[in-house]
């Protein structure tokens, strides 16, 4: 037996720590970064960033492409350094910065804990430039907070909007418009149409000409329903204060409306969700948070267009009477 066991090959010796990194190491996935870096120049002041090439070709397909093309043997590649950064003057580098904490978490790129209206808006619109997916579920999951239907503080909007609520509103459907992300445009419609003062004609001037026709079509709605609700509340509380009479000159019992009481009853009105998506499928916007493309100007609810110098003339005359736009 001793000498079968004598012929037996030897096993080999298991290999050490150090031998199996320098034989076959091992790289866990999405953890190992063989890369180097683009160098970019962001904003009319050039402000550099140098970031892991990888992070831009996986998660943009527009960067991806930049980067692809700018490849070339005969001249050095745009990022390479920071005399040939890839120039972006048009850029915020502050939002940009914003889109990369997604990516780079908040330890390495911090972002603002409790992010401003503008920021949020910035962060999304460049997200939605360059296609950053993860940056732009960041973006809308924060809008939602307070521009959705489901959302306490977008009804406490509703009961109570402010200027600054009314700006917002604007800018938020500039953006629905600029990244073709329209979830928002309802939500945002429907609250300027409850201005009903349109006192700062200057908060609605940026808006395009074709959503300003969308908003007076959608407030002329909202203002008919309700003088048809308090037509027919008039209507009844007279004829039951009439029934109650006990003599020709006994009025005691009429209802009396106050400024305060009909305050009141537009807030109650304007809250009703019902209110909310009859006014916004008018406008073709289908409920306060569905996905609506952006106007056509045509089909049932629109008649074709006209020339575009009576159409701005026409424009411009039916919102100075509702001093929606002073001007065009």
């Amino acid at each position: 037996m001793a000498d079968l066991d004598a012929t037996k090959p030897d096993s080999p010796p298991t290999p050490s720590f150090d031998q199996l990194i320098e034989r076959n190491p091992k790289r866990w996935p999405n953890c190992y970064f063989d890369d180097d870096y683009v160098v970019l120049a962001l904003g009319h002041d050039a402000f550099h960033f140098r970031i892991y090439r990888s992070i831009l070709v996986k998660h943009s397909e527009v960067f991806r492409s930049m980067l692809e093309s700018s490849n070339s043997e005969s001249k050095p590649a745009k990022g390479a350094s920071e005399n040939n950064p890839i120039t972006l003057p048009d850029d915020d580098p502050e939002y940009f910065a914003g889109v990369l904490s997604i990516y780079y978490g908040p330890v390495l790129v911090p972002r603002p804990q409790d992010p401003s209206f503008a920021y949020t808006i910035g962060v999304l619109r460049l997200a939605s430039k360059y296609k950053f997916a993860l940056a732009i579920d960041w973006a809308t999951d924060l809008l939602r907070e307070d521009w959705s239907p489901k959302s306490d503080s977008w009804l406490e909007t509703i009961a109570n909007p402010s200027q600054r609520d009314f700006e917002q509103a604007v800018a938020l459907i500039n953006a629905c418009r600029e990244t073709g992300i329209h979830e928002f445009l309802g939500c945002a419609f429907y609250l300027l149409c409850t201005d009903e003062t349109c006192g700062d004609t200057s908060i609605y001037e940026p808006l395009q000409k074709t959503d300003v026709v969308l908003l007076m079509q959608g407030s002329r709605k909202l203002c008919r329903m309700y003088a048809e609700q308090a037509l027919r509340s008039s209507n009844a509380k007279v004829s039951m204060a009439a029934k109650s009479l006990t003599s020709p000159f006994s009025w005691g019992s009429f209802p009396n409306h106050t400024a305060q009481a009909a305050s009141r009853e537009w807030t109650k009105f304007t809250c009703d969700p019902n209110t909310a998506l009859i006014v916004t499928s008018t406008m073709g916007l289908g409920s306060p948070c569905a996905a609506a493309p952006a106007p056509s100007m045509t089909g049932p609810h629109f008649p074709p267009p006209p020339a575009a110098d009576t159409y701005t003339l026409r424009v411009q005359e039916n919102l100075s009477h509702t001093r929606i736009w002073k001007s065009i």
